[in-house]
């Protein structure tokens, strides 16, 4: 990095080597300053004195356009709220105010710690001509603030251009601070940084290993960062003992940390705090309850009953029968094993796939699923990606509506099948594997079809026989859904079907044909995947495969909501025979 010294003299400046001499003496006096005791009560500074490059103020956060999730959420302190739009190209615009010599830029990244983003910082001093100073892609292993450095530049404005991750076209970034040259007396750190516990989950029960032990071994892992003066110390607590060191990442990295307890059988509240170099706090609590594993007793939870001709293993009652030889899946969330997991497969169940989205999914291990996020995405598919679903299933899942953080014209559940939707490939290239039929139960309480033949067109989605069966969609109250597709005709045509039970599934359930509608081949699909092909052919393979990329066209199936919190439970999936 060079120094300038062009913001005290603008006319003539100081040669390089006296520049560098007064940096050190600065150097060598705030390492002095912070080695004195607390008792003092100095307050560490940044800087002190003539050019330093430090934090500056940002007017205005601008952007391409944004998922709700708004630009300004990048400079409010916070790697909790984020930036995110979807699309290669997305840009993310920060207003100095003024022309000032900047000297590089730091960056947060969204899930940073799971994938790579690709990018480019330009700068611009009008905000209309940008010129490009730095080319790279984030690390992958961090969710904290990354640095990238690049010779200094004079602007007002600076520009961060993402161009896909690893994993989709979305650009999500949580913070950004753009470091520049500042006079005077520097800027003082009074901002608290941030912390937060990733595990245990708030709320969750922990079980002793053996009925005769009164004490679990708990694993505790975090995040903390801070925007100014930097972490200095994470330490976990507990109401009935006092804090402990917590261990970093690798050293002065405190992006993410680990903390290994005992804790006796009852209820604790664990206290992870984080103190940066300025001294600033900040603090983040979650309950758990110890429990001790009962003797010579079966585990706590059992799976349903075993499946009968004309029950599922949960005890739903199935409308059809499961073809010979026809495979079947099961949600395996009453396992016993409560779990929290991200954008990953579940280590339980190899076969349900949440990697496709950004959301969280918390598993009681009691049959109930949880999910929560702006981009819920559940699929379900062969992890050896080879075999397909048939084309005629009868899918079944129970659902709860609980919150929304902003609701949209299509807000609320999304059943897909027939499709393959970048299980294999690339969802934003592959567009005519993202075909599909979709059951639609909107929280306004329309149930109704949906065709998706072109990915992320407007005119790509074509809707059919929707049905408003009563009011909105009710919240806190299990509903059931089923979603058949059978072929008829001679596998010429494909009819739909949509079914309620609002018993939470006693005795089976008492299922209700809510809607249902026949793709005749010329009266559902607009927008054509590629050009030549007729977006109206029913889904089926004799009719497909030509233009299949990857020659898999109905390689999963999925469940998705958007923008909220839903529960799941009682999740099948069932090959079933077609009709005549």
């Amino acid at each position: 990095m060079r120094i300038s010294a062009t913001v005290n003299h603008p006319t003539k400046g100081p040669d390089k080597r006296s520049i560098r001499k007064r940096l050190v003496f600065l150097g060598f006096g705030a390492m002095l300053m912070l080695s004195l005791p607390a008792a003092t009560g100095m307050v560490p500074y940044y800087a002190s004195a003539a050019p330093a490059c430090a934090a500056l103020q940002v007017t205005k956060a601008s952007a391409s356009g944004n998922d709700g999730n708004v630009p300004n959420n990048t400079i409010d302190g916070k790697l909790g709220t984020r930036w995110s739009n979807l699309g290669k190209g997305s840009w993310i615009s920060m207003d100095l105010g003024g022309t000032v010599n900047v000297c590089h830029v730091d960056v947060a990244w969204y899930r940073g710690d799971t994938r790579q983003n690709a990018f480019v910082i330009s700068h611009s001093s009008d905000g209309k001509t940008y010129k490009q100073d730095y080319s790279a892609k984030s690390s992958g292993t961090t969710a904290g603030l990354q640095r990238y450095d690049f010779a200094d530049v004079s602007a007002r404005y600076i520009r961060i251009t993402v161009n896909g991750n690893t994993e989709n076209n979305w650009a999500s970034i949580t913070e950004i601070k753009v470091y520049g040259y500042v006079s005077g007396g520097g800027t003082q750190d009074t901002i608290r940084p941030f912390v937060a516990i990733d595990q245990p989950a708030d709320n969750s029960e922990i079980v002793t290993p053996s009925s005769t032990t009164t004490t679990a071994a708990v694993s505790i892992k975090g995040k903390a960062s801070d925007l100014g003066s930097g972490i200095k110390l994470v330490e976990v607590g507990t109401g009935s003992s006092a804090y402990q060191p917590a261990t970093p990442a690798s050293p002065g990295d405190w992006s993410t940390w680990t903390h290994a307890r005992t804790l006796s059988v009852g209820n604790h509240v664990i206290v992870a705090r984080a103190t940066d170099n300025a001294g600033n706090q900040q603090v983040f609590t979650v309950s758990v309850k110890v429990s001790q594993k009962p003797a010579n007793t079966p585990p706590p939870i059992t799976p349903g009953p075993s499946p009968t001709p004309s029950k599922d293993r949960f005890g739903i009652t199935k409308l059809n029968p499961t073809a010979a030889g026809g495979m079947e899946w099961s949600s395996s969330w009453d396992n016993g094993h409560a779990r929290t997991i991200g954008n990953a497969i579940d280590p339980d169940d190899k076969w349900f796939d949440t990697a496709h989205g950004e959301g969280r999914y918390a598993i009681d291990g009691k049959g109930t699923l949880t999910a929560s996020g702006d981009f819920v995405r559940m699929y379900v598919h062969d992890p050896a990606k080879t075999r397909e679903w048939s084309e005629n299933l009868e899918i079944t899942l129970y659902i709860k509506r609980i919150s929304e953080t902003r609701t949209l014209s299509y807000s609320g559940l999304q059943l897909f099948a027939r499709t393959n939707h970048g299980t294999n490939g690339n969802e934003e290239s592959n567009i005519c594997d993202d075909r599909g039929y979709g059951g639609l139960v909107n929280i306004n309480g329309q149930w109704s079809f949906e065709k998706e033949t072109a990915h992320h067109l407007d005119n790509g989605y074509d809707g059919a026989a929707g049905q408003r069966p009563s009011g909105n969609l009710p919240k806190d109250t299990w509903v059931g859904v089923k979603f058949v597709l059978r072929n008829m005709d001679d596998n010429t045509k494909v009819k739909l079907e949509l079914y309620r039970d609002m018993t939470g599934g006693v005795n089976g359930g008492n299922w209700q044909k809510v809607t249902e509608f026949i793709d005749n081949g010329k009266n559902f699909g607009n927008g054509a995947c590629k050009s030549g092909v007729n977006p109206a052919l029913p889904l089926i393979h004799s009719f497909i495969n030509a233009s299949s990329e990857t020659k898999k066209p109905m390689l999963t199936v999925y469940a998705r909501h958007e923008h909220g919190t839903m529960a799941y439970s009682d999740f099948t999936i069932r090959e079933i025979n077609a009709l005549p």
